[in-house]
């Protein structure tokens, strides 16, 4: 076994919203909650905003950066789900000096949103256990299409990163301090 060449430094939430959703059902005059357990996620409206961002300074070998993963479920759209969720974290993380730059800028935001969705799933999880309407475990999520490179092929023009000055200033303050 050998060390990812992508490590996880710290994770910052800036928002957990996660709501209960009523369908509707009445039972002795209260609303009946939709039950979560084993809740088939197919067409639901699920949105994730990915940010990322490299250090200041570290235009020639960026080695580490921030991402940004913001989940929503808001039910507005598509099949309703038990619960209305809005989650959004931070992660801090650094690459190994192994891998090659021209890939650590689709990597990082590639498996960082991946590893961030995890953390994600696993607080909606805890979160909702403990309501009426049962656990909910969000799905499996395929990241890929948030690559910087795929972003630019399928738009034509190159889609840089940010720098760290954008984001959050907790999020600043925890990249500072490495």
């Amino acid at each position: 076994m050998r060390p990812s060449p992508l490590q996880l430094q710290h994770v910052i939430y800036e928002k957990v919203s996660v709501l209960p959703r009523s369908d509707g059902k009445h039972s002795k005059g209260k609303t009946v909650p939709q039950q979560a357990v084993g809740f088939d996620f197919e067409g639901v409206g699920i949105r994730a905003n990915i940010g990322t961002a490299r250090r200041e300074g570290q235009q020639e070998d960026p080695r580490d950066f921030l991402v940004n993963l913001e989940i929503v479920v808001d039910n507005k759209e598509g099949k309703p789900a038990p619960y209305n969720i809005d989650v959004g974290v931070v992660g801090v993380f650094n690459v190994l000096p192994s891998l090659p730059k021209e890939r650590r800028e689709d990597l990082v935001t590639v498996n960082g949103a991946s590893i961030l969705y995890g953390v994600i799933r696993e607080v909606v999880l805890l979160l909702t256990s403990r309501f009426s309407a049962g656990a909910l475990t969000l799905p499996g999520m395929n990241f890929e299409d948030s690559a910087p490179s795929t972003r630019a092929q399928r738009s034509g023009k190159e889609a840089p990163l940010s720098s760290m000055r954008r984001t959050s200033k907790v999020a600043r303050k925890i990249s500072k301090e490495k």
